[in-house]
């Protein structure tokens, strides 16, 4: 499904929107995984090794996630470019 036609200024919104929503959900995530007590004024050093374990091994994993987004739509695009459907295959029985 094509994206829509977006102009500079809502591009950088939708970007910065998507950025920030990355890390609300991280931290939050992460915070559940690290047992983060928040009664507490500050972190323990074990809730903040933790934390940041996770955080690294959740950066990894995005980054990894989006090196894959990127091939799958390069492919995507490089199958149009061919003047091909993308997606035949789920048409065929």
């Amino acid at each position: 499904m094509p994206n829509p036609a977006l102009n500079q200024e809502q591009a950088s919104a939708h970007e910065e929107w998507q950025r920030v929503k990355y890390i609300t959900q991280a931290h939050r995530y992460c915070m559940q995984r690290a047992g983060v007590n928040m009664g507490d004024a500050e972190f323990s050093k074990d809730e903040e090794s933790r934390f940041n374990i996770c955080m690294a091994k959740h950066h990894q994993a995005f980054g990894i996630f989006k090196q894959e987004q990127n091939t799958f739509k390069q492919k995507l695009a490089d199958v149009v470019a061919n003047g091909k459907n993308p997606y035949a295959h789920f048409q065929q029985e």
